[in-house]
């Protein structure tokens, strides 16, 4: 893929993090600093688990989960896309897409400020990087931050079946996986800001102005708007799930390479050295040297979960192409016009 940058001198502000992270709150909370989401005509609309938007472009969503899935890859996966899938023919189709969809977003964008998020995105960190580069864009980052618990039950509160067995083992490294591919920006010298989800629900106007200070938004942020987001966006429902520090700690389910990953990403959201800080950095390289210590063992449970999702999903299909008699007896319920004894 060629890096020479097409005509597009402005800014995309990139929100990388976890499913489930609160991203969809943090990235609402970018419209009162300045930055351009996207025309409603492009936004994924909203649905019954997160009515109150996911504010991501339905062109950069297409494309993220096509891609990953002529890869091979889920959107849990324990591994992100490499370069040689970025170098294949599909690769290329994909990647000029991107570079199309990201030049008229910004283009289009008032003060060419556009801001961009799918959770996929971190899976896929070093395609978007390029993409970014060739579209002749400033890119910056926000990684959306929560505790992996909290991500862990609000997925099970959507998958009931992800809740069982080592399930919640699995969902904590799907966590580390995203995060450390939200963090590659960052480790390239790119600006970064990671915000804690919590953090926005308790503190949102402090939060909103430190995360502005942080990559350059600071003079395009409006207090009024940030108010009113505060006020009237952020509803106590929109957060079904919050977990204590010390709950984290002593869960038996979370690996000590995740704990220490949380640690790490939670004091660079609350303390002075930023996910940009040398300090950070060095502390950062090595958790993911740490976690890339398992190799073996994610690529085993990556396969696994793969056969269990096809397994799930043969099982789902035959179901649904079951006469309803049948299914309601495996339901436990008797068939129509049967009477007691």
């Amino acid at each position: 893929m060629g890096n020479s940058p097409r005509e597009c001198v402005g800014q995309v502000f990139a929100l990388l993090g976890p499913p489930r992270s609160g991203s969809s709150a943090i990235m609402r909370g970018l419209a009162c600093l300045g930055v351009h989401l996207g025309d409603n005509s492009n936004l994924r609309a909203p649905d019954p688990n997160n009515p109150e938007g996911f504010w991501e472009d339905k062109k950069v969503k297409a494309i993220c989960e096509a891609f990953m899935a002529d890869s091979g890859m889920r959107w849990d996966s324990l591994r992100h896309l490499d370069h040689a899938e970025f170098s294949t023919g599909i690769g290329h189709q994909y990647f000029t897409q991107a570079v199309s969809v990201v030049t008229d977003a910004v283009n289009s964008a008032p003060n060419k400020i556009w801001g961009v998020k799918n959770p996929r995105m971190a899976l896929m960190v070093s395609f978007w990087l390029s993409v970014f580069a060739s579209s002749g864009c400033d890119d910056r980052y926000v990684v959306s931050l929560r505790n992996p618990l909290s991500v862990a039950a609000s997925i099970v509160r959507g998958s009931p079946h992800r809740g069982t067995g080592s399930r919640p083992t699995y969902l904590h490294l799907v966590w580390m996986t995203h995060m450390i591919g939200a963090l590659a920006p960052a480790m390239a010298g790119k600006p970064t800001v990671i915000v804690d989800y919590d953090a926005v629900m308790a503190r949102p106007e402090s939060e909103l102005h430190r995360m502005a200070d942080a990559i350059g938004l600071g003079p395009m942020c409006d207090a009024k708007a940030v108010a009113q987001y505060a006020a009237d966006f952020l509803k106590p429902g929109l957060r079904h799930s919050a977990f204590a520090a010390d709950q984290f700690l002593h869960d038996p389910h979370v690996p000590k390479v995740v704990r220490d990953a949380y640690s790490a990403a939670s004091g660079a959201a609350t303390e002075g050295a930023g996910p940009n800080s040398p300090e950070f950095r060095s502390r950062w390289l090595k958790i993911v040297e740490d976690f890339g210590t398992l190799a073996p063992v994610l690529r085993l449970a990556d396969d696994h979960e793969s056969e269990r999702t096809q397994r799930r999903a043969f099982a789902g299909a035959f179901y649904r192409r079951m006469p309803p008699g049948i299914k309601r007896m495996l339901a436990g319920k008797r068939p129509q016009g049967a009477s007691g004894s």
